[in-house]
């Protein structure tokens, strides 16, 4: 009976409260509508989280998700990691990566706000993410490239120096503040402080890497896995997380299929959640490391008993056919025909359970990409409901992140010195001790080049910029008198510094 009642519902077309899509479903699915109406055309997709490891969260819509794997990435959106990395996926293939201890607002589709600690930003095409501001200065992204970002502490740690610092590896970009802006090219890096104009681009060897720079491991070239044979071009970039918890099949009426590898009570749409999205309306975040491209492309089916998976390029909220029997609502994937696929792939829930908490058995699967599901079997670990989301996020109303994690006093620099040691700021457990702020050039720790010595006496000391530029004028000179090279400094950090 439930499904000649079955009623597509075209998901991303509502954007009203929960409750009222649920209330509208079942008002529409009593009215025994034959057939089920063919998807609207798809809408555009939006960024997500890909890649989870350690302690990571999102606050959206002023609650924290504790479990950000697979959640779309809206405006107004923060990301916040603790001890943990997060990397976010755009439609087009670039990525934005998260270092521990970093916040990040989303301001709209092309503005970031890097709050604290460092990203890096993997830019695949233009438009994208072209602006991303800090409390020292923004960075502007001319062409794609990959770019990294910190907010490091300055010379004058003792007074609450930040300092924006702006590495090019591939690419170009401007650093900006309010006085004025730097060019940056590949293989250049430079320092910005607020109210002040950015230092000079310097040069850094863009070879020496830390274990930021080397994370998420590359995966194999798309060309080399074996779902680039059957995905469509929109789709190669899931290659290697459909090889990873899958196999392709042969389906004479269809070709080639996915089917992942799970346990025999698993199906499609009932591990995970729903959440509501303005632009999209409700929106499935699946609880599987291979969720994002199977429930918002193609469509499902069974043969032999097991679940198969059809790509296609057009995205969704969720692919699915929602019903109503009395007091629930329920949903089933939809098939090749557009219609629900029946009983096996129905989930039933009460309206009310629905309404409070749309968490549907969410198993306990590891998140991390460096470990990932045993191949042979994946399995479901916990296949129990989970808790309420009001227990989920107990004490959310009152757990809201400071506008500015770790965010010292106001700035208050003479000039955008180059630090000597670039410290990002999230990594500091405490004050840095005053120390003296060392001469106007990088020293070769920083640059990969040979610090700049001070002039002779016999020769002309060279003309000094005028008091409005941050850049340190070339006749500054440390408070002991002494040559850079012979200031005591603390041990130069490994790799690019704070980037």
């Amino acid at each position: 009976m439930l499904p000649r009642l079955a009623l597509t519902v075209a998901i991303g077309m509502f954007a009203c409260p929960m409750a009222a899509q649920v209330a509208s479903a079942q008002s529409t699915a009593r009215q025994s509508a034959s057939s089920a109406a063919p998807p609207p055309s798809s809408a555009v997709p939006p960024p997500y989280v890909a890649i989870v490891e350690g302690v990571a969260m999102i606050e959206h819509a002023g609650v924290i998700e504790s479990t950000p794997l697979n959640m779309p990435i809206v405006s107004g959106d923060r990301l916040h990691t603790t001890e943990g990395r997060m990397e976010v996926r755009f439609a087009d293939g670039s990525a934005l990566d998260l270092d521990a201890r970093t916040v990040v607002d989303t301001q709209s589709d092309t503005l970031l706000r890097l709050m604290d600690g460092r990203i890096r930003i993997t830019l695949r095409s233009t438009p994208g993410i072209a602006r991303i501001d800090s409390p020292a200065g923004s960075a502007r992204l001319l062409e794609p490239g990959e770019y990294r970002l910190a907010l490091v502490l300055g010379p004058r740690q003792a007074e609450g120096d930040v300092q924006l610092e702006f590495a090019v590896v591939r690419g170009s970009g401007e650093i900006v503040t309010d006085q004025g802006r730097t060019t940056v090219r590949a293989g250049e890096r430079a320092y910005a402080s607020a109210d002040l104009l950015p230092s000079e681009a310097y040069p850094f060897n863009s070879a020496t890497m830390d274990d930021f720079d080397r994370w998420p491991a590359s995966p194999e070239p798309v060309s080399a896995e074996p779902s680039a044979e059957y995905l469509p071009p929109d789709l190669q970039g899931y290659s290697s997380t459909l090889d990873a918890y899958g196999d392709w099949l042969y389906v004479p009426a269809y070709g080639h299929v996915w089917c992942p590898r799970v346990t025999a009570d698993w199906r499609p749409y009932a591990f995970g959640r729903w959440m509501t999205y303005p632009r999209y309306g409700l929106t499935w975040v699946g609880s599987e490391p291979f969720a994002w491209p199977t429930h918002h492309y193609g469509r499902w089916g069974t043969v032999g008993g097991r679940w198969y998976w059809m790509p296609s390029s057009n995205w969704s909220p969720a692919h699915v056919a929602w019903s109503s029997a009395g007091d629930s609502v329920s949903w089933s994937p939809l098939g090749p025909n557009n219609r629900a696929l029946g009983a096996r792939g129905q989930t039933v829930m009460s309206s009310a359970d629905f309404n409070h908490h749309p968490v549907v058995n969410a198993p306990v699967i590891n998140q991390t990409r460096t470990r990932p599901i045993d191949q042979t079997r994946m399995g479901l670990i916990d296949s129990t409901r989970s808790v309420p989301a009001a227990t989920r996020t107990a004490g959310a109303p009152t757990m809201t992140f400071p506008r500015a994690v770790n965010r010292p006093e106001p700035i208050v620099a003479v000039r955008t010195t180059p630090p000597a040691n670039p410290v990002p700021r999230s990594q500091v457990r405490r004050p840095a001790a005053p120390t003296t702020p060392p001469v106007a050039s990088p020293p070769s720790a920083l640059t990969g080049m040979p610090a700049a010595q001070p002039p002779q006496a016999n020769q002309p000391a060279p003309t000094a910029r005028p008091a409005a530029t941050a850049r340190p004028p070339a006749t500054a000179q440390p408070a002991s008198k002494q040559p850079a090279a012979q200031q005591p400094a603390h041990p130069a950090p490994r790799g690019r510094g704070g980037v």
